[in-house]
């Protein structure tokens, strides 16, 4: 018997490693939107927090009013900035989501702003896919009606 380790001298030990053995790749963990979105609201000089809630012992989250993820507020002052955060392919559902709800157009009739955020990896076949951001932007209409102010790609 081994006295240091304490184990029985001889034959193979586990903590060796086989020469022809592949060591496997960890896993990423999958990145959140909002820390997606908290991390450009913050490069862009906004400071921003997450205001939906997550319901104890489930998978839910609820979002502050029904349709906002993250509030943004600028260093500077001026109007908040609430966001929707997503992944690239739920871009056009979330859109439709917030579109439905009634206590969006309260939001925008108080001056504030509200933007759609999605991200997805893109880049060209072969190359290092990156996260790239999609927004849209509402706002009301001259009679009350919500209009997509504008739809565009950060760099």
């Amino acid at each position: 018997m081994d006295k240091r380790r304490g184990k029985k001298s001889g034959g193979s030990s586990i903590s060796k490693t086989l020469p022809n053995c592949k060591r496997r790749k960890k896993r990423r963990k999958p990145r959140s939107m909002t820390a997606l979105c908290r991390k450009e609201l913050k490069d862009r000089g906004w400071i921003a927090e997450s205001v939906e809630r997550k319901v104890p012992y489930t998978f839910i989250s609820q979002d502050l009013f029904g349709f906002i993820d993250l509030l943004a507020m600028p260093t500077n002052g001026g109007v908040l900035l609430a966001i929707q955060a997503t992944a690239g392919a739920a871009h056009s559902n979330r859109l439709a989501k917030c579109l439905a709800h009634p206590n969006l157009k309260l939001w925008l009739k108080t001056n504030n702003r509200f933007e759609v955020w999605s991200w997805s990896k893109r880049g060209l076949r072969g190359k290092r896919k990156l996260w790239t951001l999609r927004t849209t932007a509402l706002e009301l209409g001259r009679w009350g009606g919500m209009i997509k102010s504008r739809e565009g790609e950060a760099d």
